[in-house]
C-alpha cells in the first residue's frame, strides 16, 4: 500500500487515500495531488512524504509556498 502525507510548517495537514500497487504490473504511473478543499494552501514551508507499506520513503519532497 502507498499513500502521501502533506505537511505545512511541520504539521500534517492532509493524508491521501491508500492505493494498493498491483504485484504483476511491471510498469505503472501513480500520482497524488492536494486540492484547496483538502487543506488550505498557506504560505510557508511544505513537505510531501511518500509512504510504502507504512514506511516513510526518504527524503520527503520539500517546497515553499509564497
Amino acid at each position: 500500500n502507498v499513500y502521501v502525507q502533506w505537511s505545512n510548517e511541520g504539521q500534517v495537514v492532509a493524508t491521501s487515500s491508500t492505493y494498493t500497487v498491483p504485484q504483476d504490473d511491471p510498469d505503472f504511473c501513480l500520482w497524488f495531488y492536494l486540492e484547496p478543499s483538502d487543506a488550505p494552501f498557506r504560505a510557508g514551508n511544505w513537505s510531501a512524504q511518500f509512504f510504502s507499506n507504512g514506511v516513510p520513503q526518504q527524503p520527503p519532497a520539500q517546497f515553499t509556498m509564497n
